[in-house]
């Protein structure tokens, strides 16, 4: 007996005694019954508890593994009995193992070496106080997973390295596996999408179903959403409730799916789906997105109910579906949105969802989808294609990142990325559009990144493609990447929503080519290198006098797989452009040169006419010098804004065209004042001749249709005139097994036709016409091939069409001209027949010539179109790179002027035009040779200068051709008469001057003993001499001015004169005579240097004066001492 049976039977033994006590008509016994109620409850709580303890327990085992392969067990029950557990591994070959090698006491275990690359299967047994096991727990699967190494790149991308048609992005290489988001074995999880609360929790929306209904219809009519919140986006995560669900939907039938939650306005916004009316395969009901917004997401379990939400808009009707904000037919689902600035810079709410490409049929090609609205609320206006997908595409996921939008998605196996189901990433400027042509792929499948274990199973199919798939982003950077798909890694069966965290994206270098001459290109804040999907900015900066090459700016790189890229580039400004930094290191080139001089443009077709949901093709040639761009930029007008030209000059005439001209312009790159125009007649398309004949008219090698009849894919399906698939019952399919099928159509009467278009439908086990013949017959028997052709059906690509020379029978077949695979079926969606104009096809290539110098040489092409094609030949003297026009050579074959050798290497081509368009042919070379006869001497080609060798060879007289080659040595300067330059100076020599005899090299050199010495002039006195300070004198060269300066000595200080004091006389005299005597000898010969005492002379009285006062002085001082001492 279990807890709420005990508790349930008590209370009702005490309600049967409360209504006894008020039957007997008493308060106080009533309110006595109350609290013996009360009381009741909890002795059956406690007895409840006391009898569940008594008896025994059954084991409940919960498993969770971490991503490093820890596996812990938890449980719970067992009964008073138990005091003890053992973990057991379920057999595997045979054996039963024990895990514990002793009795575990606690009921937590955990398991971290179990055998890798297998699922394992747990269980617990309780233990007794004697020993003895009893009480076995449920099992619980688990799968030990062995990563990949994806150092050397994934193995489904190395697999298909040659197909693929999208560059791989670092993001796919750079994904670590961690496991299944959710270990629930009880349902299937699907479409993970997670926003973070202000206070850092988690919060994770899933739609679950449970195991016990099969994914698939389950999701349709037992889908709920459930909430769960943790702390990390790695888990583990508490589920908080089921706020959506069939339960709580208006009608039980329906189901709540796929969530996307996402932060706007302050509120937390939750879009999801919602199907209705399905009433089994077939009948598949419609879908519907449906929005619901909360204030704060709830934390505690089980606090999470769909009245914690307001539904927009709200209609106040229990009994209708609340929150649809958007319908599109029968399908409106996996909704995304963003709020952004539109043009006007007012707020505007982007809703992205799926949808048929027929709205009213649920099996038509599914395709993305966008509306859009003022108000969060709504209400929402569609506005058409979110994509540029010619094919199925579906789950969108969008976010902003690195200042663009970007759309995640993956390939629905339609061929897009030529991986098979692989994760796409389109980076975009604006929310509106997103195209493929910047698609990368972004994820694997999951056998790339994780070893599936042994007993992996799947829910639905063998799929490992990674569906739903989602990025969440921590500080601006993708950090974990979730997967869905039907395999479990478990074994338990059930669809898994598979987390991988991103490593540290790569950084790539960015390199400017340094051979670059005429200019140079500088990156904006010198960026040296960044990661993928970052801008780069380039300044294209040309010297004095250069320009920019047009269309040589160009940017090398490779993708995560090593293969080439290159990065599209945008014009920002007239030098300034900018680029997506791509995956790998990146070399930026260019070329300058100088401006070239446009003289015309000119475009073929001048005129034509262009049919309604046709193309028309266009080329132009710019005819200027060698410098001038051949480059040019088209345009259309006069249309809708729907016809468009492309590029390369394909006109696209829309099917609702209402003009009747358009007009085609052509403008030069180089110079965009020289144009060139062509008038365009919009006319109706030829009804298709294939259509509506009697059903027998329609007949094929087989058709394929199953047992119960409810599938006949009949011949007539292809010449129904619907051209988009819209249920199987409506292609055309042979039998499984006829590996050369055809099918045909009786127009009834001769017929002239000359076009047919194959419409194809290559979707699930859809295998392709692999070479197709277009054969024809008058009486249905005898058949002849008017086009054989090998076709090849791209995912993106269902048209084909097939012009020949027109013809006139009464039978048209397409055969298949080789064995197809047996297990595959061809699909025809439509085969139409046309008697209509068409662009000429050169049938036969014009081949290369070889031929002798004053020969000729002939070119001839055949080309197919109609009406019958003109012709114009052109010819190239730079390899291709320009074209010049013959102007005589219009015809189909063209023959040459007697040729020179100047004519060797030119490259030749045709134009076939009509008024359908224009086809041009493959360029053949012309080759010129010459039977050479030779001179019989030789002939100076290079005369030799005095500085420079020459020189000369043996000539041939009919050509330019040379042998013999000889080097003659430079001659060397010749100078024979120096004349001299009269530029001597009065201390230095003169040159003198020659000039080489040969060349107007000068040598000049010095002419020795011509300088011609001064001639000074008479002294000049500058300051006199004084007695005792000389003076200077100078005099100046009367031909250069140079100066030449002398010292004037001192004059000197007159004798004392003589004192006669009587007695000393005669022996002063003496004494003085024998000293002037030798002095004058001795001075004898000097002017004005005599050193006798010159009384005259007023400098010296103070000298005498000095001497005076100084020996008064000592006299005083000797005087005064003495008379102390006495």
């Amino acid at each position: 007996m279990i807890l709420s049976d005990i508790i349930t039977k008590k209370c009702e033994m005490c309600a049967h005694f409360i209504i006894k006590q008020k039957g007997e008509g008493g308060m106080k016994k009533s309110l006595r019954a109350l609290i013996v109620l009360v009381l009741s409850f909890v002795m059956a709580f406690s007895s409840a508890i006391s009898v569940s303890a008594a008896e025994p327990d059954e084991l409940v085992l919960s498993i969770y593994r971490t991503a490093d392969n820890i596996v812990t067990l938890n449980w719970e029950g067992g009964g008073e009995e138990a005091v003890a557990y053992n973990v057991y591994e379920q057999p595997v070959n045979g054996n039963k193992t024990k895990l514990n090698s002793t009795p575990l006491t606690g009921t937590t275990y955990t398991a971290a070496d179990l055998t890798e690359n297998r699922v394992h299967t747990l269980s617990v047994k309780a233990v007794n106080n004697s020993g003895d096991e009893f009480c076995e727990s449920n099992l619980k699967k688990i799968g030990i997973t062995q990563k990949m190494d994806i150092a050397n790149g994934l193995k489904s991308l190395n697999d298909a390295k040659d197909n693929l048609k999208l560059p791989v992005s670092d993001l796919a290489s750079n994904m670590e596996y961690l496991g299944p988001t959710i270990q629930d074995d009880e349902y299937h999880y699907w479409c993970y999408s997670s926003v973070t609360d202000d206070n850092g929790k988690i919060h994770l929306f899933m739609s679950r179903v449970p195991k016990a209904t099969k994914f698939i219809p389950g999701w349709k009519t037992t889908s709920e959403i459930v909430h769960f919140v943790g702390d990390s986006s790695e888990g583990p995560f508490t589920e908080v409730g089921v706020p959506f669900s069939p339960s709580n939907l208006p009608d039980g039938q329906m189901s709540a799916h796929n969530p996307r939650i996402k932060k706007i306005d302050d509120k937390y916004v939750l879009l999801y789906i919602v199907r209705y009316n399905y009433q089994g395969a077939g009948r598949e009901g419609s879908q519907a997105t449906c929005m619901a917004t909360i204030d704060e997401l709830p934390t505690e379990p089980g606090s999470d109910t769909i009245d914690k939400w307001t539904l927009v808009p709200d209609t106040d009707d229990s009994s209708k579906l609340n929150g649809v904000i958007t319908r599109y037919g029968v399908k409106a689902v996996n909704p995304d949105m963003f709020k952004v600035k539109n043009e006007n810079g007012e707020d505007e709410y982007v809703l992205y969802f799926k949808g048929n490409k027929n709205p009213n049929i649920e099996s038509a090609p599914y395709f993305l989808y966008y509306s859009t609205s003022s108000k969060l609320e709504g209400p929402y206006t569609f506005q058409g294609e979110a994509t540029d997908s010619k094919t199925t595409i579906e789950d969108p996921s969008v976010f902003e990142w690195k200042g663009k939008y970007f759309m995640l998605t993956y390939d629905l196996g339609s061929g897009i990325s030529g991986a098979g189901s692989v994760g796409m990433l389109i980076p975009s400027r604006t929310p509106y559009g997103f195209s493929f042509k910047d698609a990368w792929i972004t994820a694997g499948f999951l056998p790339d990144y994780v070893n599936m274990p042994e007993g992996t199973t799947h829910a639905y199919s063998g799929q490992t493609r990674m569906e739903r798939p989602y990025i969440v982003f921590e500080d601006d950077e993708p950090a974990y990447f979730i997967g869905t798909n039907s395999a479990d890694v478990n074994g338990n069966k059930v669809t898994q929503s598979y987390t991988f965290k991103f490593n540290q994206l790569p950084k790539h270098e960015v390199v400017i080519d340094d051979s670059i001459n005429g200019g140079k290109i500088e990156v904006k804040d010198n960026v040296a290198e960044a990661e993928i999907f970052d801008d780069i900015i380039l300044n294209i900066v040309p010297d004095e006098g250069y320009v920019l090459v047009p269309g040589t700016l160009k940017i090398s790189s490779v993708d995560a797989m090593g293969r080439p890229y290159s990065p599209q580039i945008e014009t920002l400004d007239e030098d300034q452009y900018r680029f997506m930094m791509p995956s790998g290191d990146v070399t930026i080139t260019a070329e300058f040169k100088k401006p070239g001089i446009v003289e015309k443009v000119e475009i073929t077709p001048k005129s034509a006419e262009a049919m309604r949901g046709e193309t028309q093709v266009f080329m132009a040639s710019v005819i200027g010098n060698e410098d001038c761009s051949k480059e040019v930029t088209w345009s259309v007008e006069g249309g809708n804004g729907v016809t468009a030209i492309s590029e390369s000059g394909v006109l696209s005439v829309d099917a609702e065209e209402p003009a009747q001209t358009l007009t085609v312009k052509a403008v030069s790159v180089e110079n965009p004042t020289k144009s060139a125009a062509a008038e365009i007649f919009v006319v109706e398309a030829p009804s298709n001749l294939a259509l509506g004949l009697d059903e027998s008219a329609y007949t094929a090698s087989t058709h394929h249709q199953n047992a119960p009849g409810t599938v006949k894919c009949f011949p007539k399906n292809a010449f129904d005139g619907v051209k988009t698939y819209t249920g199987v019952n409506k292609i055309w399919t042979p039998k499984a097994g006829d590996t050369d099928p055809w099918i045909q159509v009786n127009f009834g009467q001769p017929t002239e036709f000359n076009s047919v278009k194959l419409y194809d439908y290559g979707q699930a086990n859809g295998g392709r016409f692999s070479s197709v013949a277009i054969q024809v017959s008058d009486d249905g028997i005898k058949w002849d091939n008017v086009r054989a052709k090998d076709f090849v059906f791209n995912g993106d690509e269902n048209v084909k069409e097939c012009g020949f020379d027109t013809v006139t029978k009464q039978y048209m077949r397409v055969a298949n001209q080789k064995t197809i695979d047996s297990s595959k079926f061809v699909h025809l969606l439509e085969v139409e027949v046309y008697n209509m104009p068409t662009v000429p096809e050169v049938e036969i290539q014009p081949q290369n010539q070889r031929a002798e110098i004053g020969e000729w040489a002939t070119f001839s092409i055949k080309a197919a179109g109609t009406p019958e094609p003109a012709y114009q030949w052109q010819v190239s003297k730079d390899q291709g790179r320009s074209w010049e026009i013959i102007e005589a050579a219009v015809s189909s074959e063209y023959t040459t002027e007697a040729l020179t050798i100047q004519e060797n290497g030119g490259w030749y081509r045709c134009i076939a035009t009509n008024k359908k368009g224009s086809s041009i042919s493959e360029a053949a070379e012309l080759e010129v040779f010459c039977d050479h006869v030779f001179d019989d001497d030789f002939t100076v080609d290079k005369a030799p200068s005095c500085t420079e060798e020459g020189s000369k060879s043996i000539h041939c007289n009919k050509c330019e051709e040379i042998k013999e080659q000889q080097t003659m040595p430079a001659l060397g300067h010749d100078f024979a008469e120096y004349i001299f330059n009269n530029d001597a100076s009065c201390e230095g020599d003169g040159t003198k001057t020659a000039q080489c005899s040969r060349c107007d090299v000068t040598d000049t050199c010095k002419a020795e003993g011509t300088a011609t010495g001064h001639s000074f002039g008479e002294w000049i006195v500058v300051n006199e001499p004084t007695a005792d300070a000389e003076g200077n004198q100078e005099r100046i060269c009367k031909n250069c001015g140079q100066k030449e300066s002398e010292i004037i000595p001192a004059k000197g200080n007159p004798e004392p004169p003589k004192v006669d004091d009587g007695e000393d006389d005669n022996k002063n005299n003496g004494n003085k005579d024998d000293g002037n005597k030798n002095q004058g000898d001795k001075n004898s010969g000097k002017t004005n240097n005599s050193q006798s005492v010159k009384t005259g002379d007023s400098s010296n009285i103070g000298v005498w004066g000095g001497i005076l006062v100084l020996s008064i002085v000592l006299f005083v001082a000797v005087i005064v001492r003495r008379r102390r001492r006495k």
